[in-house]
């Protein structure tokens, strides 16, 4: 895959967090989103396509995080809002199965009610698109 990282145009909808299988090679792939924080909601900023077991897809994750935290002062966290490094993006996302890293520009987010609700309503937002995916794929 020549472009596996492409920015959000604005107005556009990624079709969310999901797996996906090279049918030529058999590798598993997977979809990682990043997700910044803007005007009180979460806008997509970047999907990636990479092999997790690939160590230069591994590093191309925690470079893009590590570009967003030196350029913009960005800030990283899961799907709980717990604060994670750009190293531990990938791992963390993963885990979490929802494959989205959210991002802050400009300092910590000051977490409170409305912003784990509309966190709350993200994840299942993705969780929803994916298993549509998975459904009519």
């Amino acid at each position: 895959m020549n472009n596996r990282l492409q920015g959000s145009q604005p107005g556009s909808h990624l079709q969310g967090a999901f797996r996906l299988e090279n049918v030529s090679t058999g590798a598993r792939t997977v979809m990682i989103i990043f997700k910044a924080r803007e005007k009180e909601k979460w806008i997509d900023t970047y999907k990636m396509i990479i092999n997790p077991s690939e160590p230069s897809d591994r590093s191309m994750v925690e470079r893009m995080a590590k570009k967003n935290a030196r350029n913009q002062q960005a800030t990283f966290y899961d799907k709980n809002l717990k604060l994670i490094t750009p190293a531990q993006c990938l791992d963390t996302v993963i885990k979490d199965e929802i494959n989205t890293v959210f991002m802050t520009f400009g300092g910590v987010l000051n977490v409170n009610e409305e912003m784990v609700a509309s966190m709350s309503q993200n994840t299942n937002s993705e969780r929803k698109q994916e298993r549509k995916i998975k459904c009519c794929v």
